[in-house]
């Protein structure tokens, strides 16, 4: 379970898209997760034009990132 904080993260491309889906398809394959934190309104923008909205969560605090695994 992996949540990853983009605070520091203005902006992003594809090469980061890529990382992001590689790392959700290990943490999937090993039987856990990555939610992300603190998204910016342009990777927001860049995720929903991927359509990756659906794939990743995302939360604006790391404390309600960590309740999500909770569930």
């Amino acid at each position: 379970k992996i949540v990853l904080n983009l605070k520091q993260v203005e902006e992003m491309d594809s090469s980061g898209l890529g990382a992001l889906l590689f790392g959700k398809r290990q943490a999937n394959n090993a039987g856990g997760n990555i939610v992300l934190v603190s998204v910016s309104p342009a990777v927001q923008s860049l995720l929903r034009i991927a359509q990756l909205t659906r794939v990743f969560d995302t939360f604006k605090t790391v404390k309600e990132a960590v309740k999500s695994y909770g569930k």
